[in-house]
């Protein structure tokens, strides 16, 4: 009994040891992880990156585009809308300039010979084009595969509902005959407050107010950074068995959403009707139950899931990169040509 129990004791004592050295060099090499990414030099390997990802996304480095002046303007019924002309917007992966018009993303000039009826890209900040030029996006790649003009009307962190008020606003209804609308995750929030008009007067606040502050991660001080690193040092591991016992996909699953984004499109039916409208998603690592096909109770309505790889995502940011935009538009000028699916039932 007693050696069973010296045993336990030194195992003890062993794994207090293995725990004072984990956390005496975890923080370091996270903060000149950290550090690094400040001078714009991204890690490959997935542990240091994901300390410079909790950085990026976590501790307030990362620009934001529709925090920069520059670069919107305030409206009553969307909140902000583009500013028109050109912003400037960089973050660790990219540097970058942004047009817009009225119109929406500035795109390619089309030629002479070309079909005047166009498609209207819908979406937040993945369809806009955050981290790549104008002729970079996947709806200048699209008009540029099919010779039809592609009116990019996509906005950062816009939901469903916002970007088919823009859609309205916009006066390009009657130009097009296709409506893609890009779904992400954080649709959901903005989708299920449809109704509710002080939730969107607490966000456009809310909005109003960290415009205002526009904290950065220049006024964290070294012993709150010293901390968020003891902080991540412990949580790493708790998400790292999260992870394994659940994937990222079976932890997003579409049905709640679907629920609360049929009622935005037939709110908007009037507007929409008479369209083609796609809905898709590049969410990573995107949604395990995503339908495909036309939609059973809104047969103008398709769905389709299409499948990107890591190599289309910039490695910090998330966002797509050059190269995922031009494979994401040559994917949706494939679909285009292709007959419709069948029906494939909701979620």
């Amino acid at each position: 009994m007693s050696r069973t129990r010296s045993l336990i004791i030194t195992g003890c004592g062993y794994v207090l040891i293995a725990g004072i050295l984990y956390l005496s060099v975890f923080p370091g090499v996270y903060v000149v992880s950290s550090l690094l990414l400040t001078k714009g030099i991204v890690l490959r390997p997935k542990l240091l990156r994901d300390f410079q990802m909790d950085f990026y996304n976590d501790r307030g480095y990362r620009k934001i585009w529709q925090m920069q002046k520059d670069c919107i303007r305030a409206d009553d019924r969307l909140i902000y809308i583009p500013r028109l002309g050109s912003c400037h917007f960089t973050n660790a992966e990219f540097d970058t300039t942004l047009h817009f018009d009225h119109e929406g993303r500035v795109r390619n000039s089309m030629p002479k010979q070309h079909s005047e009826i166009g498609i209207a890209v819908l979406g937040d900040s993945y369809a806009m084009g955050w981290g790549v030029n104008d002729r970079e996006t996947f709806a200048n790649v699209l008009q540029e595969e099919l010779k039809r003009p592609v009116y990019n009307l996509a906005v950062s962190s816009y939901g469903t509902v916002r970007e088919l008020l823009r859609l309205q606003q916009s006066g390009l209804i009657d130009k097009v005959d296709t409506i893609f609308v890009q779904y992400a995750a954080n649709d959901l929030m903005e989708n299920a407050a449809v109704d509710q008009e002080d939730k969107f007067l607490q966000a456009k606040a809310l909005f109003q107010e960290t415009l205002n502050r526009e904290r950065s991660s220049s006024d964290h001080s070294m012993l709150e950074s010293v901390h968020r690193a003891v902080s991540f040092a412990i949580e790493k591991p708790i998400r790292n068995l999260r992870d394994l016992l659940i994937p990222a996909a079976k932890r997003n699953q579409f049905a709640s959403h679907y629920q609360d984004l049929m009622p935005v499109l037939k709110r908007f039916a009037p507007l929409i009707e008479r369209k083609r409208v796609v809905v898709f998603s590049v969410d990573e690592p995107g949604f395990e139950d995503f339908p495909c096909g036309k939609d059973k109770t809104m047969s103008h309505i398709e769905f389709v899931d299409l499948k990107l790889g890591v190599e289309d995502y910039y490695l910090i940011d998330s966002h797509l990169n050059a190269a995922g935009h031009a494979n994401l538009g040559h994917l949706l000028a494939a679909y285009l040509s292709e007959p419709v699916h069948a029906e494939c039932g909701s979620p």
